[in-house]
C-alpha cells in the first residue's frame, strides 16, 4: 500500500471490491506499518472516501501512477482509506545501527 500525508491523516487507494475494504467497512480499526527510510507505525480509525471531487483531489497526489492499477480516479471501482491515527511510532536507525 502506497501512501499519502495530508495534515493528521493518511490516505491510501483500494478496491471497493477487494477483501480489505469490505473489512474496513465492518471493523474501522486499522494497523499500518511500512519501512521506508526507517519503520512506521500507525494504529488508528478509518473513514471510505468515495466522493468524486476528493477522489479526483488524491488522485494527483498519489506517489505512482494510479492508472496503472485503477484506469482513472472516475473508476467507480476505486475507494480511498482515510486514517486518523490514534498512536503512531517511527524507529530509524543511525550510521552505527539502532
Amino acid at each position: 500500500v502506497w501512501t499519502v500525508v495530508e495534515g493528521d491523516v493518511v490516505w491510501f487507494a483500494t478496491r471497493r471490491s477487494s477483501k480489505k475494504a469490505r473489512n474496513l467497512a465492518v471493523n474501522r480499526h486499522i494497523a499500518l506499518t511500512w519501512h521506508e527510510g526507517g519503520e512506521t507505525y500507525v494504529d488508528g480509525t478509518v473513514r471510505l472516501v468515495d466522493d468524486p471531487d476528493h477522489k479526483r483531489h488524491l488522485w494527483t497526489v498519489l506517489p505512482y501512477d494510479a492508472a496503472q492499477f485503477f484506469g482513472s480516479a472516475d473508476n467507480p471501482d476505486l475507494l480511498f482509506v482515510e486514517v486518523t491515527p490514534a498512536k503512531a511510532v517511527r524507529f530509524s536507525a543511525g550510521t552505527n545501527g539502532p
